[in-house]
């Protein structure tokens, strides 16, 4: 599976834009791509694996 996701930097916030999900184990076959059509964000919360992911890419 991956994920696609948006981050706000300033705000330390994040959105998720679209899935992609294989149908088989170990991203084997075919896939699919769902697009998320959510316009909310997502503050990320402290000691969360999404706050390691905005501070690792805020620091770029």
């Amino acid at each position: 599976m991956k994920l696609y996701k948006q981050g706000d930097y300033k705000l330390f916030r994040f959105k998720y834009l679209s899935v992609f999900a294989y149908k088989e184990s170990m991203g084997g076959g075919n896939g699919e791509t769902k697009t998320i059509n959510n316009e909310d964000w997502q503050y990320a919360s402290p000691k969360k694996t999404w706050e390691d992911f905005l501070n690792r890419d805020c620091s770029h």
